[in-house]
């Protein structure tokens, strides 16, 4: 691991969440029958990569983790991910400017 990572520390949840997440990705390329060898020549990815992402390795990109998520089928998650929430929202507007742009005189 390299110092870099080791200054990062995920909190429990979001480690946890990894790992689940490496799981499914796991089981879904098993029950299909491919190998991570298999998977990656589809993704485009070394199969260290695939076994990193199964791992639940947070250092691996996020885009590697979302093109192996659509090989399997699995493009709603991401989706899920992409959502506004109705929290999300209201602070957004709360921290807009508050004065529009001026209108030109009309003289």
């Amino acid at each position: 691991m390299s110092k870099t990572s080791e200054l990062h520390v995920l909190p429990f949840e979001i480690e946890q969440s990894l790992i689940s997440l490496g799981a499914h990705i796991s089981r879904a390329r098993r029950a299909r029958g491919d190998t991570q060898q298999l998977a990656a020549e589809r993704c485009g990815l070394h199969p260290q990569t695939i076994a990193r992402i199964e791992r639940g390795d947070p250092g691996v990109a996020i885009g590697k983790v979302f093109s192996v998520l659509h090989l399997y089928g699995q493009a709603h998650r991401i989706q899920e991910l992409t959502k506004t929430d109705d929290a999300t929202e209201i602070l957004y507007r709360h921290h807009l400017p508050k004065r529009g742009r001026r209108r030109a005189d009309p003289t």
